[in-house]
Order: C-alpha cells, then sequence, then structure tokens
C-alpha cells in the first residue's frame, strides 16, 4: 500500500533480534516494506527527504536493532527494526561527513558487517575502502591519521579501483568472544582479513605469499581462472611476488611443454617492499602470445626472475582460447 501497483523484490533481511517478534525487511523497486515474519500485510516505509525509492541493498545485525538500507544515491540507519529511518549525522573533527559517502559505484552496491554495535560498510569510491560506524556514528580511523575515517590501502587494503572492486563482507569470531576477525572479499585480488581485537591491526591479504630459496617469494597470479575474449586485453591475470632485493625483473610465460609464450616485461625495474613487488599495470598477462593471439586453453607457467638471481614460478590457468 502507499506505492505503485507493480513492484518487484531485489533482495530480503530478516531482523530477528528483537524479544517477541521476528521482522522481514523487503527491499523492492519502488521502496522499502515491513512486516511481521509469516504475515500478510508488508506496508511501504517512508525514508527521509525521499519518501518511496527504490532500494538496492539492505542489511540487519543478528543481534542488535541495527538495519541498513541503500538507495542508488543515499543510505539510511534504522535502530528500530525497521520502523524508522534516518541519514546518519555528521560528525564534527572528522575530515569526511556521511553525506561524502552518499554515492557508491552502480555496479558495486554497497555490503556490510555486524560487530555489537558496530558496523562496516564497503564502498567503491575512486580508490575502495571501508567505514566503520558504531550505531549510526561514523567512527574516526586512527590507523590513517587525525580525521580519517575510510579504511584503505593505508591500513593495507590494497586495492585500487584499477584492480578491482570490494565485495562481501563478514566478521568471524570464535568461541573466545572477545577475538574476532573482519574478513573482505575482493573481484581481483582474493580475500583480506583484520582482527579487530588487536588495537592498530592492519589488513592482511590471506594469500600470504612463502618465502623461497634465494629470499623471492611465491608468485601469486590473481585470479589464476582466465578467458579469451574476442580481443587481447578483454581480462587480465596480475602477478604478486615478493623480491629479496632491489632489482631488475623479467616475466616470461610458458605453456605446458615450457615454450615460451610471451615476454611480459624485461629488465624492469622493482623495489623490495613488506607487501609485493609488482606494477599492477605491467605486471599482467592477458592471454595472447608474442604475434598478439590469445593462447589454446590449458595451464600456463609464468616465470618471475630478476637479475640478482632470484626466480620463483606461478600458475595461470585459461578456461576459454583459441582452437
Amino acid at each position: 500500500s502507499g506505492a505503485p501497483a507493480l513492484d518487484s523484490i531485489v533482495t530480503l533481511a530478516v531482523d530477528s533480534s528483537a524479544a517477541d517478534s521476528v521482522w522481514l525487511l523487503v527491499a523492492t523497486q519502488k521502496g522499502l516494506r515491513r512486516g511481521l515474519w509469516g504475515g500478510t500485510y508488508f506496508p511501504y516505509v517512508a525514508l527521509p527527504d525521499t519518501g518511496v525509492a527504490a532500494i538496492r541493498s539492505i542489511f540487519t545485525s543478528p543481534s542488535r536493532a541495527l538495519a541498513w538500507a541503500f538507495t542508488g544515491s543515499r543510505y539510511y540507519f534504522s535502530g528500530d527494526h525497521g520502523a524508522s529511518w534516518h541519514v546518519p549525522p555528521d560528525v564534527p573533527g572528522v575530515l569526511y561527513s556521511p553525506g561524502d559517502f552518499s554515492g557508491f559505484s552502480p555496479e558495486r552496491a554497497p555490503a556490510a558487517a555486524f560487530r555489537g554495535d558496530t558496523t562496516f560498510i564497503n564502498f567503491n569510491f575512486d580508490n575502495p575502502g571501508l567505514v566503520a560506524f558504531r550505531r549510526d556514528t561514523v567512527l574516526k580511523n586512527t590507523g590513517t591519521g587525525l580525521g580519517e575515517v575510510l579504511y584503505d590501502t593505508a591500513d593495507g587494503l590494497e586495492l585500487t579501483r584499477a584492480e578491482g572492486a570490494l565485495t562481501a563482507l563478514a566478521v568471524a569470531q570464535g568461541s573466545n568472544p572477545t577475538q574476532a576477525v573482519l574478513v573482505v572479499g575482493t573481484t581481483a585480488k582474493g580475500v583480506f582479513y583484520r582482527r579487530l581485537d588487536v588495537s592498530g591491526s592492519q589488513f592482511a591479504n590471506i594469500n600470504r605469499q612463502k618465502s623461497l630459496k634465494g629470499k623471492l617469494a611465491e608468485v601469486i597470479t590473481y585470479p589464476t581462472l582466465i578467458s579469451g575474449g574476442a580481443h587481447c586485453g578483454d581480462s587480465y591475470s596480475r602477478f604478486g611476488y615478493r623480491l629479496g632485493k632491489d632489482g631488475k625483473v623479467t616475466i616470461t610465460v610458458y605453456n605446458y611443454a615450457m615454450e615460451k609464450v610471451r615476454t611480459v616485461v624485461r629488465n624492469a625495474s622493482r623495489a623490495t617492499v613488506a607487501g609485493r613487488s609488482e606494477n599492477i599495470a605491467e605486471d599482467r598477462w592477458d592471454g595472447c602470445d608474442d604475434s598478439g593471439r590469445f593462447v589454446s586453453l590449458g595451464t600456463y607457467y609464468v616465470l618471475v626472475e630478476s637479475d640478482k638471481g632470484e626466480k620463483a614460478f606461478g600458475k595461470v590457468i585459461v578456461t576459454r582460447g583459441r582452437k
């Protein structure tokens, strides 16, 4: 009731944190509906300054009366099981206000994860990052300096917009309630995690590199599976590695018979860093050979070697190629 008759469901969320009832929140193309689980009446709930608007995603806390709803351009908070909604307030002294996060990548709606009264929300802006809220109040991120809010590359979440986007979020908690880990999915770099119970902890990539002989860490390919498109450059597999010494790197791709397919970079300068010694614009392979033709499907090996004698292999699997 209260909106045009034609509507369609986008997603659902269940709020079971109330002591005596379970609420079903329904995000639709025409607005937000709310009703009791098992009920037959789901009226529209008005959003401030918007009234009835299309809802892209909605999230509820499993243990608190907290909920977040996202339209195509704004987000809203509810602290009463979705009965009423408001825009999070501005916080003096922070570099960004909640209004600065009012937009998000149209192809990547935000995700949320809860720990008690704290909500973590991802946003895929020019550089992807996370924002933390205590109920509806944005929290300062002391890890990147006074006044900063966004958790991003400065906190170990090493992902730029050119490398992909943040996807799912989850808080993993063991039998000890004081210990918890925030887990972050990405489209191109796998999974990152961060201890929430350790002050000042940084994000780390779950694909931790093993040290090999000669101090070069193992070569990580992400994604490991690629498929050919209509043209070379439609998709890429990037290479992550870590040098023991600064030097010049050559990266070569070989087929299963160890015949050379492509020299990706030759004598390119790379530095020793705490994370990965890589240039995301160059240390990548598009599945094509040196003649510019897409390779056949199969397994390919990536050799990273430096002028200091360090070398290691990685693997890329091509799932679709020329016949």
